[in-house]
Order: structure tokens, then sequence, then C-alpha cells
């Protein structure tokens, strides 16, 4: 392991972390190789199995700036499938061992999104249906992906993603998504047009 890995899951450990190092580790987050980058997930997975990590606001960040890193415009373009669904799997990994009182793993779910190959989608809705978010805006951030990607395949996302209508929070964001992939005509079908009184009775109640 790198010292700088080292010393960046070490600040997880820290509620006191210094502000000028947590700095100066996001901007080495933004540009390690491929390589750090599995060793600093293969440590926050084995921190979160060991329940060590108490810097919730740090990991908070750390996650952000990863999702910059891994799925920016330039290196989304240039990364390999293969790639993306090696971090999506450390990601899924991750994110069940962080636990559902988790405040910002709800950011592991928009790693998913954002990597938007068929396995990276399929475990983000296998995910949603039980899944909490600080706010609306969480919500949007995760779902925001699924509108702005052409390459991912509608039958990828649903029908499991119905499987979450259930949830309040989420409802509106999967509602619109279905709908918006029918006037892009991505799909022939309206995602959602075997569910009719469920949707009835959803919108009752929202």
């Amino acid at each position: 392991m790198s010292q700088t890995v080292a010393l960046l899951l070490q600040e997880l450990k820290d509620p006191s972390s210094h502000q000028s190092n947590d700095l100066k580790h996001d901007a080495w987050i933004v540009s390690a190789n491929s390589q750090e980058i599995q060793l600093l997930l293969d440590g926050l997975i084995e921190l979160a199995q060991k329940h060590e990590i108490v810097n919730l606001s740090r990991l908070d960040g750390v996650l952000d700036q990863l999702n910059r890193r891994l799925h920016g415009p330039a290196i989304r373009q240039a990364a390999e499938t293969q790639e993306l669904d090696a971090v999506a799997g450390q990601s899924v990994l991750l994110y069940k061992h962080l636990g559902e009182n988790s405040v910002c793993r709800w950011r592991l779910l928009h790693g998913l999104a954002l990597a938007s190959t068929s396995e990276a989608l399929q475990a983000m809705v296998q995910l949603l249906p039980s899944a909490s978010f600080p706010d609306d805006n969480a919500v949007a951030l995760v779902f925001s992906p699924l509108f702005q990607q052409q390459s991912y395949t509608p039958s990828d996302v649903f029908p499991k993603l119905l499987d979450a209508l259930d949830q309040i929070q989420l409802a509106p964001s999967i509602l619109d998504l279905a709908n918006f992939l029918v006037r892009e005509n991505r799909t022939e079908r309206h995602p959602a047009s075997e569910r009719r009184q469920q949707l009835e009775t959803l919108l009752r109640d929202l």
C-alpha cells in the first residue's frame, strides 16, 4: 500500500483530521492511477468491515472525489468496461459493509450510475429499494447520469427499478426516468405499463 493511501485511510479513523491534509489528499485522488484507486477501495472496504471509519464527513468527501476521478468525462471515455465493472464490484462490497446507518454510502450508488455499465446498473437497482438518502438533492444526483448517458440499455434498469416505487423519496425520479425513456424512444413500451394499480395507489399517496 502506498504511503498516501495509508495516510488517507488513517484520516478516516481520526475524527479530527486536518483540512489541509484533506485538500492535499483530495488532489491526489483526482490524479491517482487505476492501481492506486483499487488499493484505496480495498482499504476502505477493510476499514468498513472492522467498523473503524469514524470521520464520516471525511468519508463523504473521499467518495465524492472518487466519483469525480473515476467518472469524469475524459476518464469515462478512456475507461474499459472491465475496469469500470471491477470498481463497481468493490463499490457494492463497500456499500454493504458500511451498513444501513451510513449517511454517505448513497455516493456509491451515484458512482454505479455514473459507470453505466450493465453490471453497475444492475447492482444499483438491486440496492436502491433499501437505500436511504439525506435529501432530495442526493436522489437527483444519483439519477442524473441515467438522464445524461446514452450508452446504457434501459432493460438493465427497468423493470427491476420499479421495485423501489414504494420508497416515496425515490418514486418521482423513477417515474420521471421511465417517462423520459419513452419520450426519447429508448423503449417501445412504458416501463411501468403493467403496474397501473400500484401507480394509482402511489399517486393518491403523493
